[in-house]
C-alpha cells in the first residue's frame, strides 16, 4: 500500500514566493532563453563537486547535464542545489533539470518525472570489519535505515530477521554503530562510501560479498513533459550506444575529492507525508528551501488554519523529521503544511491559492484509502473461506470419530451393542 500518495499536496507550497513553472515546455524555453538551468550536488563526488584547482563545478551528473544541453542547443547553466532543495528548485522553475544523485521512489514520482537509468548502484550495508559477510548474517542484527527508504522496503524482503532501526540523519546512523546501539547501516553505496571515510580506518567495511539490491540513479524533469523527457532519454541512450557514458564514469570515479557544502536556504516549506512511530514526530518532505536542524516550524492545516508549532529534530535528504509533541495527538494528518521562516498569511496565502491541487489530492487519499479498505476485505474473505474450509474439515473429522468409537465409549456402532 502506497502511504504516500498525499504527497501530491505539497504542489501548492511551490507558489510560496515564487513562480511556477507550467508542467509542459522545457525545450521551447531553453531555447527561448538560449541556456538550460540544471540542479546539480556541489557535495556528492564524484557525480557533482567542485574542483579544488578551478573552483568549478565538475562531476558525473555534470557532463550529462552538458551533453543534453548540447543536445538541445543551448548553454548549460548550473546551479548548486542540496538533497533537499533539488524538488522544490525544479517545481518552482529555477531549475529545468535534477541531475544530482537520485533514485525513483513512489513518492518522488508523485512530483516528478524519471529518466531512464544512467548509473547503477546497489544497496550495500557498512559494519565492523568481518561482522557481516552475506545477507544471512544480518539475521538478529539491528540494522540503521532511513525510515521509509528503499533500504527499508527491501531489508524487510531480503534480510527478514534483521532489527531495523530508523535513523532520520546518516550521522546519528554512523554514531550508533560506532558506539554499539546497531550492528550496521544499509543504504546506497554512495551514502555509505562517504560514511566509511568518517570511520577510524581499517575497523570497519562495506562488504562485496553483500548486495541487498541494485538501484539505477535517474535525473528528473517536471511532470508531463514528455518532449524534454524523451530528449534527455535520447542523450542517455546515445552515452551509452558510443560508450562514452563509460568513459565518463571512470574519469571521475578514479578521482580523489574534498567536498564542499552549501548554505541552507533563509526559508523552508514542505508538507507532511506521515506520522513518524516516535509520539508527537512528523515526517515531512521538504519541497522549498533547506530546514535546518533545531530551527522552529509552523504547522498549518490544508486549509491555511495555524495548527501549531514544532522544532526540526533532523533531516536526511529531502524528508525532515520535525518534533511537535505540544500539538495534541490526531491533529496533524499527511497534507498538513510546515514551514520555516514564513508568516501565517504568507502560508495561508499560498495554500487558498492551490485549492485545486488539494481537492485532486483529497480525491486520491480517498482512492488509497477504498483500495487498502477492499484490500482488507479480501484479506477478511480469504480468512473468512480458510477458517470455514478447515471448520468443515473438522466436522468430518468428527463424524469419522463418531462413527467409529460412538458417543458412548469405545464401541463400534454408534446406536451402542
Amino acid at each position: 500500500m502506497n502511504r504516500l500518495v498525499a504527497l501530491l499536496s505539497v504542489l501548492f507550497l511551490v507558489a510560496i514566493n515564487s513562480h511556477v513553472v507550467q508542467a509542459a515546455g522545457t525545450v521551447e524555453s531553453a531555447r527561448k532563453k538560449g541556456f538550460l538551468a540544471v540542479g546539480v550536488r556541489m557535495d556528492a563526488p564524484p557525480f557533482g563537486f567542485t574542483e579544488r584547482s578551478s573552483g568549478e563545478l565538475v562531476g558525473i551528473d555534470v557532463e550529462f547535464a552538458k551533453a543534453i544541453a548540447s543536445r538541445l542547443g543551448v548553454s548549460l547553466k548550473l546551479k548548486p542545489v542540496t538533497s533537499e532543495e533539488r524538488i522544490p528548485e525544479l517545481l518552482s522553475g529555477h531549475i529545468d533539470l535534477i541531475a544530482t544523485p537520485m533514485t525513483r521512489t513512489p513518492d518522488r514520482l508523485m512530483l516528478v518525472d524519471f529518466s531512464r537509468v544512467y548509473f547503477h548502484s546497489s544497496q550495500r550495508v557498512l559494519a565492523r570489519k568481518g561482522a557481516v559477510s552475506s545477507i544471512t548474517d544480518l539475521a538478529g542484527k539491528k540494522v540503521a535505515v532511513a525510515p521509509g527508504s528503499a533500504a527499508e522496503r527491501n531489508l524487510k524482503t531480503k534480510a527478514p530477521g534483521a532489527i531495523l532501526k530508523s535513523y532520520g540523519d546518516i550521522r546519528k546512523a554512523v554514531d550508533a554503530l560506532r558506539s554499539g546501539e546497531v550492528d550496521a547501516i544499509s543504504a546506497s553505496i554512495l551514502v555509505l562510501n562517504g560514511s566509511l571515510s568518517a570511520l577510524p580506518k581499517g575497523e570497519y567495511e562495506i562488504p562485496k560479498s553483500v548486495v541487498v539490491s541494485d538501484e539505477g540513479l535517474r535525473l528528473a524533469v517536471r511532470k508531463s513533459d514528455s518532449e524534454f523527457l524523451d530528449l534527455v532519454n535520447a542523450t542517455i541512450s546515445e552515452l551509452a550506444g558510443s560508450g562514452e557514458d563509460r568513459n565518463i564514469f571512470d574519469r571521475y570515479l578514479k578521482n580523489g575529492t574534498t567536498p564542499s557544502n552549501a548554505a541552507p536556504a533563509p526559508q523552508a516549506a514542505g508538507v507532511v507525508t506521515r506520522l513518524a512511530a516516535t509520539e508527537g514526530r512528523l515526517v515531512v518532505l521538504s519541497m522549498k528551501g533547506v530546514f535546518r536542524p533545531g530551527a522552529e516550524v509552523s504547522i498549518f492545516d490544508p486549509e491555511g488554519s495555524f495548527v501549531g508549532k514544532g522544532t526540526v529534530e533532523s533531516t536526511y535528504e529531502d524528508e525532515v523529521y520535525i518534533d511537535a509533541p505540544q500539538i495534541g495527538k490526531g491533529l496533524v494528518q499527511r497534507g498538513f503544511a510546515a514551514t520555516m521562516n514564513y508568516d501565517n498569511e504568507a502560508a495561508k496565502k499560498g495554500i487558498l491559492a492551490h485549492q485545486d491541487i488539494i481537492k485532486r489530492v483529497t480525491q486520491a487519499a480517498k482512492q488509497e484509502d477504498a483500495q487498502r479498505i477492499a484490500e482488507e476485505g479480501r484479506q477478511f474473505e480469504q480468512e473468512k473461506k480458510e477458517r470455514a474450509k478447515y471448520q468443515d474439515e473438522m466436522a468430518k473429522t468428527k463424524m469419522t470419530l463418531d462413527y467409529q468409537y460412538g458417543d458412548y465409549g469405545y464401541y463400534p456402532y454408534p446406536w451402542g451393542w
